[in-house]
């Protein structure tokens, strides 16, 4: 399916399991989270409501809709700024 179905359903596992594990007692230290995570990252620390981290995702869903598809993106296990050297002078590529 395409990120307006894929992103809501990641937040919301990931909220849904912050609420599991609260229920059973668990309390995080500190949480974090890459994309859609940071979202759910930030209502698990109480930063920002469930249903405001909903809206962000739909919305942000939405947006990405035109842009799927359209690229590609590779793990390599280098430094970041070696990487950036690496791709100097390369058009359509960068690294982050």
């Amino acid at each position: 399916e395409g990120p307006e179905v894929v992103q809501p359903v990641t937040y919301a596992v990931q909220v849904a399991l912050a609420a599991v594990w609260r229920s059973l007692g668990l309390r995080p230290a500190a949480v974090v989270g890459h994309s859609i995570g940071e979202l759910a990252a930030a209502v698990t620390a109480g930063g920002m409501s469930l249903l405001d981290g909903a809206r962000l995702v739909c919305r942000r869903a939405l947006m990405m809709r035109p842009a799927a598809g359209k690229g590609a993106m590779a793990l390599v296990d280098l430094p970041f700024a070696e990487a950036e050297e690496r791709l100097a002078g390369r058009s359509g590529v960068t690294a982050a």
